[in-house]
């Protein structure tokens, strides 16, 4: 009895000694372009598609590019993805703005509760953003609602 009693507590300590470690993960901070309260906080990144597809972060979104989405004379392409607000609204906006994909780019949008740069405001705003998956058959701006 004393060993199983050891043993689930033992048990009980590992599970909650993980926690602190999965909650300081965060987000992925390696596109953030400003660290400072008083700086603008937009996550932005320049990356290069080919037929292969990919995925890619930015911030607290994951864009993914199935293969051959798009027809073949346009690879390689280069995209910008920003994420950022306009007048309260959350979203993504892509560079160049590229119309009838082949197949839909998934942007899949992680659960974000921080501040983000307000283009339209100029300033950063506390968001909130909800789980969601935007298949997206162009690229331009699309709010997170």
């Amino acid at each position: 009895m004393f060993k199983r009693f050891l043993s689930g507590l033992i048990l009980v300590v590992l599970l909650i000694s993980g926690v602190p470690a999965l909650a300081a993960q965060g987000q992925n901070d390696a596109y953030i372009t400003s660290n400072s309260a008083k700086d603008k906080v937009i996550f932005e990144r320049t990356f290069t598609v080919t037929e292969e597809g990919g995925s890619f972060e930015v911030g607290f979104v994951t864009a993914e590019f199935k293969k051959n989405f798009l027809p073949a004379e346009q690879y390689p392409k280069t995209f910008t993805l920003r994420v950022c607000a306009r007048d309260g609204e959350v979203g993504i906006e892509a560079y160049p703005d590229t119309d009838n994909f082949l197949k839909p780019v998934l942007i899949r949008v992680n659960k974000y509760n921080g501040y983000l740069y307000d283009e339209v405001l100029d300033e950063n705003i506390f968001v909130s953003v909800k789980n969601k998956t935007i298949p997206a058959k162009h690229f331009s701006w699309y709010r997170f609602r």
